[in-house]
């Protein structure tokens, strides 16, 4: 196998020049002979497209163009030429290709007739396919023959490997895919012989539009080198591609003298002079698309695999891949990956974690991007997004029919545009009775974010809905059954069914019947009021009924604190609840509310109950 190098350099020394066109030049324009009528004839050809894949097709015409004899006649004017009849037969070189059919018969008018046939190549030979269209001549007309050019785009089905971790060494890319080409030297024709070569390059594979070293391996792979550098910055998708060069690359008199791309698109140059009459420029073959598709590769905090992703590219993209759909307004780029194991550093609690990239590339006009999760249990479903330091909820995320989640990503969203081009996104999963780990309205700076979090993690809580906390709601009556039950048996207790005739405003069908009758049985409470026993299940429990229903339920029902000294200034020794209040502090429950105060009157908020239920019971 040629390894082809490649040097840096700046300047720039040669336009584009095209093989094909060099050949085109060294042959007569209109290769010809005299029919028996002494007509000629200039045959040529059109291939349209003119660059295909391979197994693809392209449609070549050939026209051919009748003249008049070489002489006048002996008087008169010269004689109207007719129309051309006959076949074209149809051959290829620099590469295997079909032509159905492999000859087609003449049609036209006037002086001019022609015919069409389809051509598949099947193999990049050398990248570029010489067609040639031979007319065979009638009666008045001789034969001659036309060429044309069909070029060989390249298209990656997969590389391997597909991903890697930041500050991971150089390593080999295998790029795998139809259309590769080997770079080849091809002998200097003069008049006085062959003097020298002409270089001509390979498949290069780009890496984000940068050539890197390539080896050929054969037409379905090709083996880059990826230095270090190119993955030392995650999290970051790099878009790896292949191009084409179709031309002379350098000019080799006396030694294997190499030029050097600038750029994987349609501009190189050669280190080597060439003369300027080998020169010659053809802006269709400049503009033509000698770049393949783009194939995304993944660099993370940890290396790990991706187990698919689909990409789309131009005017609002859309991709989708198990379950998750991005869509973009705006032109650019658009991926959607998956990975088998959490690609950042950080861990999250929860089950049935996914991980998954809404990756924009660099360069794009998107003024929003929306992405959808959907099939997973969308109102316990929450998507959380790395930012580098920690997992952050999606600011703008709801909650639609379908089981979906749906998140929109904008300039001021969290993650915004900017953000999504580098951030890993997570969707957390909460089955089998699980817990939603994020609550919007509990982040990081709130005092009471930890409490709440081990709250949830324990599965005590899941919020008071749409992944709400309510963290400075007050806890109902009926709320704190439930809690205190939880933290006396666990997240998975299930109470007894109750009977509905115990307290007078908790009938049956109230929805926390179950859970009221428990506590009452368990000798927790004994309600809030006698003649009828009642239990006020929508009133706020103050802060003086947590103290007692807490140590009651850590202790049991037959429990009965010390005797209170007087140590909060709002809590006299003769208040109902002293003992139970300063029994609390002296556990390490609680410090009071501030200023040597206890607050006993005051409603506990929810974000204070997770604080309270935590320490009470050592939760998680």
């Amino acid at each position: 196998m040629y390894k082809q190098p490649f040097y840096q350099s700046t300047a720039k020394f040669i336009a584009v020049i095209m093989i094909v066109m060099l050949v085109l030049a060294a042959l007569p324009a209109t290769p010809a002979s005299a029919g028996v009528n002494g007509g000629y004839t200039t045959t040529t050809v059109l291939c349209d497209p003119h660059a295909v894949m391979v197994d693809s097709s392209t449609t070549c015409t050939a026209t051919v163009t009748g003249g008049k004899k070489s002489s006048p006649p002996m008087r008169g004017a010269y004689p109207a030429a007719p129309t051309p009849t006959g076949t074209v037969s149809w051959t290829n070189a620099g590469g295997v290709g079909t032509f159905a059919p492999s000859s087609c018969t003449l049609s036209g008018s006037g002086n001019s007739a022609s015919c069409s046939v389809t051509y598949t190549p099947t193999s990049a030979g050398t990248g570029v396919h010489l067609i040639t269209a031979t007319y065979a001549g009638d009666t008045t007309y001789g034969t001659s023959y036309g060429l044309d050019y069909v070029l060989i785009v390249p298209w990656l089905d997969y590389l391997s490997p597909d991903s890697a971790a930041e500050g991971d060494d150089a390593f080999i890319l295998h790029v795998y895919g139809t259309g590769f080409f080997p770079p080849r030297f091809a002998p200097k024709a003069g008049i006085s012989g062959t003097y020298g070569f002409y270089f001509y390059n390979g498949s290069i594979v780009c890496w984000n539009g940068e050539p890197r070293t390539t080896t050929f391996v054969n037409e379905t792979e090709l083996e880059a080198d990826i230095p270090a550098e190119d993955i030392i910055s995650a999290h970051s998708v790099a878009f790896v591609t292949v191009f084409n060069p179709i031309g002379v690359f350098a000019d080799i008199n006396t030694g294997p003298t190499v030029g050097n791309f600038t750029s994987c698109g349609y501009d190189f140059i050669g280190k080597a002079a060439i003369p300027a009459a080998d020169i010659i420029s053809n802006s269709n073959m400049v503009s033509l698309p000698m770049i393949s598709n783009a194939l995304p590769f993944f660099i993370t905090f940890t290396g790990a695999a991706v187990t698919g992703f689909d990409m789309d590219t131009g005017d609002d993209p859309s991709a989708t891949f198990e379950g998750i759909t991005a869509n973009a307004t705006g032109n650019g780029t658009l991926v959607v990956a998956q990975y088998a194991e959490n690609p950042a550093s950080g861990t999250l609690f929860g089950f049935d974690d996914q991980y998954f990239d809404v990756h924009v590339a660099t360069g794009n006009t998107f003024t929003q991007v929306t992405f959808q999760v959907c099939g997973v249990g969308a109102r316990e479903t929450l998507i959380l997004f790395w930012d580098g330091s920690e997992w952050v909820p999606a600011s703008n995320q709801s909650v639609g029919p379908g089981d979906c989640v749906t998140v929109v990503v904008n300039a001021t969203t969290l993650p915004n545009l900017e953000q999504l081009a580098g951030a890993l996104i997570a969707q957390v999963g909460v089955g089998g009775g699980g817990y939603p780990i994020y609550f919007f309205d509990v982040p990081p700076s709130h005092w009471a974010r930890s409490w709440v979090m081990d709250l949830a993690k324990a599965g005590i809580t899941t919020g008071c809905g749409h992944r709400l906390f309510c963290p400075e709601d007050p806890v109902t009556r009926a709320q704190m059954a439930i809690f205190l039950e939880r933290g006396m048996n666990g997240s998975e207790y299930t109470p007894p069914a109750a009977t509905g005739m115990v307290f007078a405003d908790v009938p049956l069908s109230y929805w926390s019947v179950d859970w009221i009758e428990k506590l009452f049985a368990d000798g927790i409470t004994g309600g809030c009021g006698t003649n009828p026993l009642n239990y006020c299940p929508d009133g706020p429990v103050t802060r003086a009924q947590m103290a007692f229903l807490l140590l009651r339920a850590k202790h049991g029902a037959a429990y009965t604190p010390p005797n209170a000294t007087g140590i909060f200034t709002d809590v006299p020794t003769s208040f109902w609840a002293a003992n139970w209040i300063e029994q609390l502090a002296a556990e390490g429950i609680t410090t009071g509310c501030g200023g040597g105060n206890y607050c006993p009157e005051a409603p506990v908020t929810r974000a204070e109950m997770a604080k309270f239920l935590v320490i009470t019971f050592n939760l998680p």
